[in-house]
This record gives structure tokens, sequence and C-alpha cells, in this order.
């Protein structure tokens, strides 16, 4: 863990902003994040280096225009879901995982809606 890691225990709700993480984010038991209209870029150096987890008892939801992605897209992220319930409506993910690594996601509750196409 490093001093830059965003880390939620409780129930935490962003609006409608910008921002650019220099480390893991870490949704712990009990721990409820959504994100709604946020622009969430991952700034690794490395494929990798910091990732998105939402691990047991966490939950998260990734709503209305939210957009996570790699600031750098030659750099990747991991991004391991492992809660209680993701749901993802209408928003983007980017620059996620690379190769066969990277990615993983199971939940008691595991919604994605990408709206219209």
């Amino acid at each position: 863990m490093s001093a830059q890691d965003f880390i939620v225990e409780t129930n935490l709700v962003l609006r409608d902003t910008v921002i650019i993480l220099s480390g893991n984010l870490l949704v712990k038991n009990g721990g409820n994040l959504e994100l709604d209209g946020v622009a969430l870029k991952m700034n690794c150096q490395a494929d990798g280096q910091f990732k998105i987890a939402v691990e047991p008892g966490g939950e998260m939801s990734i709503l209305n225009n939210s957009t996570i992605e790699a600031l750098n897209p030659e750099f990747h992220y991991a991004f391991s879901v492992r809660g209680l319930s993701f749901t993802m409506k209408n928003s983007t993910l980017r620059g996620v995982g690379w190769g066969n690594k990277g990615s993983d996601m199971v939940a008691s509750s595991l919604t994605v809606d990408w709206g219209d196409q």
C-alpha cells in the first residue's frame, strides 16, 4: 500500500469530478463507492502498477457517463471485484487488463448495462 491509495470503508458518493489516481482504489468490507458522472484516470507507469479492487463485503456503482481509464493508454491497470455487488450503467471502462491478466469479477450481484448502442 502506498500513501496515494484511495481506501473506501464507508458509503461514499462522488459526482461530476475528475480524479487522477496514482495509487490503488480499494473498496473494503462495508464500503460502498458510487461514481456518478466521474472521470477516474489511473496513473500507471507500468502495466498492473495500480488496481481497483472491490473486496469481499464491498460494493461499487459506476453510473451516468462515468469513465474509468488509464491516464497513459500504454499502461493498464488491474480491476478485481470480489464484493457484494458491482453495477455499471451507461459508463465506460478503458485500459483495464493486459494480455490475459488484470481483470477478475465475481460478485453476489454483478450488473453491467451499456444502454442503447
